[in-house]
């Protein structure tokens, strides 16, 4: 699994199980599966297969435009090819103390994050993907993660 993160709260780790070089536009978004952890103090938090990368990507990056433009807001990702919600979460509980959930989290997480954290790990994820799946794969996603 590909780290993302440091050695301090939050890490996003990610394998491609599934990635097809055939596919373009938005058919690539449940084209690339894989399994992604996120640990918290080194700690799993979430670990699930088949879950939407690119999917999650498209999300992240969407999420760090608006904290771009100083619209922070709660970060909320539900998949297509998942009836529970959400798959992933954060959430800010005072200001700027931020905690992740999910509907699959391993244990009840008590940990804070600030949003300079999460916001990096997030951007880290989007471009690490981004880089594997046009190394790896020839697939540019670069255009749906703007």
């Amino acid at each position: 699994m590909e780290g993302i993160g440091d050695k301090n709260k939050l890490e996003i780790t990610f394998s491609i199980d599934i990635a097809t070089a055939s596919v373009e536009g938005a058919k690539v978004q449940v084209d690339v599966e894989g399994t992604l952890a996120i640990s918290i103090n080194r700690r799993k938090i979430f670990n699930e297969k088949g879950i939407l990368l690119v999917e999650l990507a498209i999300y992240l990056s969407k999420w760090l435009k608006d904290i771009e433009k100083n619209k922070i807001r709660n970060f909320y990702y539900e998949s297509m090819d998942f009836e529970e919600h959400p798959i992933l979460e954060f959430i800010e509980i005072e200001n700027d103390c931020w905690k992740v959930n999910s509907i699959w989290q391993e244990f009840e997480n008590t940990e804070y994050l600030d949003l300079g954290e999460l916001s990096t790990v997030a951007k880290s994820y989007v471009e690490k993907l981004e880089f594997d799946l046009n190394n790896k794969f020839n697939l540019d996603i670069s255009a749906l993660v703007v």
